[in-house]
């Protein structure tokens, strides 16, 4: 279950961003489930919807043997900006990004995590900019009990 602890870890800490806690936004929805944007009222923004996509493992074969994993995970985003919009973007990216280097072990169960790439989408929605920010978490545990 450590897979799903992380993700736990990464949804908490992605739910505490707020101007109060010394970030440029509040978070306005944390979620897992993988939802249409459009459906999304103004106070649901900013969002992050967190989806992992691939979990590789090195191999190991023999019981009692650790085995590394590296989880790969996308924050898909959205921001509402009505102007300055690369700003409002970058601001909320520097947000998640920060939020996310407060514990890279995950709460004690990753190794480490490790940012990889934005990926900003247009959008029939205006005023709403879209993107996917991949990263991964590896982690260790012992084989036949993950």
């Amino acid at each position: 279950m450590i897979r799903d602890d992380i993700i736990k870890n990464i949804e908490t800490t992605l739910a505490g961003i707020s101007i109060a806690g010394g970030y440029n936004y509040d978070i306005g929805m944390v979620t897992r489930e993988s939802e249409d944007f459009e459906i999304f009222a103004i106070s649901d923004y900013p969002f992050v919807i967190i989806q992992w996509s691939r979990d590789e493992k090195e191999s190991e074969d023999a019981v009692g043997q650790h085995v590394m994993s590296t989880l790969s995970l996308t924050i898909q985003g959205g921001i509402y900006a009505s102007s300055l919009r690369e700003t409002v973007l970058n601001n909320f990216l520097e947000d998640i990004e920060k939020a996310l280097c407060v514990d890279g072990t995950r709460g004690g169960n990753a190794i480490y995590t490790e940012p990889e790439n934005i990926e900003i989408f247009d959008t029939p929605k205006e005023n709403v900019i879209i993107f996917n920010f991949q990263f991964s978490v590896v982690y260790q545990y012992v084989y036949g009990s993950p």
